[in-house]
């Protein structure tokens, strides 16, 4: 028995492949440079580790650049758990949308939103948090100047292990 295919839009931390990886021990390692059009990046999802995370919010001349990955039945309801989808209140909520894959066309994938009721504005993410996105920028090949305005993302002065 095979198990489906699941293509799903990585922007924040699950770009950098390691830890994509970790939750997602079928991900073969392949990617698709993509983006979501008329969204934007926002660090305002309250995270206990982190302080805050990464989540997409619509704006009507922005784009939110990423990778699509193809995750296995298994690895999409690990993936699912890891996002707190299963919590009550969930976390992020898992929908689809399309993403632009360069001049390859449209896709439709799978991509993690944040709940409303996390929503915290004027915190600033983790260090070691933004770092995980920019590795995943670097290491799928997002456009440069993406990767030059993640860079620019103001970080709070802490580690997330003292939080």
């Amino acid at each position: 028995m095979t198990s489906a295919s699941h293509p799903v839009f990585a922007y924040g931390s699950n770009l950098d492949p390691q830890r994509l990886g970790d939750r997602a021990p079928d991900w073969d390692g392949t990617s698709q440079r993509a983006y979501l059009p008329e969204h934007e990046l926002r660090f305002h999802k309250r995270s206990e580790r982190y302080r805050v995370a990464a989540n997409v919010v619509p704006h009507p001349t922005r784009s939110v650049w990423g990778a699509v990955v193809d995750l296995s039945d298994r690895d999409l309801i690990r993936m699912d758990g890891f996002e707190g989808c299963d919590r009550d209140p969930p976390g992020y909520y898992r929908r689809l949308v399309k993403v632009k894959l360069g001049d390859r066309g449209w896709q439709d994938v799978f991509i993690y939103t944040a709940n409303p009721i996390w929503i915290v504005e004027g915190r600033l993410p983790a260090p070691d948090y933004v770092q995980h996105v920019l590795r995943g920028a670097r290491w799928h090949d997002l456009p440069s100047a993406y990767i030059g305005h993640l860079e620019s993302t103001s970080v709070a002065d802490i580690t997330s292990e003292r939080l």
